[in-house]
């Protein structure tokens, strides 16, 4: 029933995305919405419960998105383990932590989309606009980004609450 927790966050982030946020100009640089799920997924779940929904995500947003394929995934990949690893030297509880975190990620995703297209368009280069976008995503990842991340933690929980308040009702009932 995780998994269905996962699907509901990610598929309405995803509409939220790719619906809501074009109809407001002052929404288009903001960050990839999935990275926050991936950090919660990095830190507080386990490995096992985790890789299943990172592979989805990566080949759904690769499938949405007009950049080359397995570049979401490849670059979800790297922030799990990423965060996997900072997860056994720091405290996970720290808020400033996640915004870091979530930076991180930002310019990981930023980064290789920025070396796959200089290696298909060899005259792409880095345009000034595009600085100052990866800069607007890094400040909004910053504040926004361990929000969303309590968020789903939180939601998580009633989520699991409510489900085994369902299972334990049904066995009462049955037995």
């Amino acid at each position: 029933m995780t998994y269905a927790f996962y699907s509901c966050i990610c598929l309405g982030l995803v509409v939220i995305r790719t619906t809501i946020f074009p109809i407001f100009p002052i929404l288009d640089n903001f960050f990839d919405l999935l990275l926050p799920v991936i950090v919660y997924l990095g830190f507080f779940r386990s490995v096992r419960e985790s890789i299943l929904m990172l592979i989805i995500l990566g080949i759904v947003m690769d499938s949405l998105s007009g950049v080359p394929f397995g570049l979401h995934l490849a670059s979800y990949a790297w922030l799990f383990v990423l965060v996997k690893w900072l997860k056994q030297f720091l405290h996970i509880s720290n808020y400033f932590l996640w915004s870091f975190v979530l930076t991180l990620g930002v310019l990981i995703e930023n980064i290789m989309l920025t070396i796959v297209e200089n290696l298909l368009n060899p005259g792409w280069g880095f345009l000034a606009n595009a600085v100052e976008a990866v800069l607007i995503q890094l400040v909004l990842a910053a504040l926004t980004g361990p929000l969303m991340i309590l968020l789903i933690r939180s939601l998580h929980e009633i989520w699991n609450q409510r489900l085994y308040r369902i299972i334990s009702k049904g066995s009462d009932e049955g037995g």
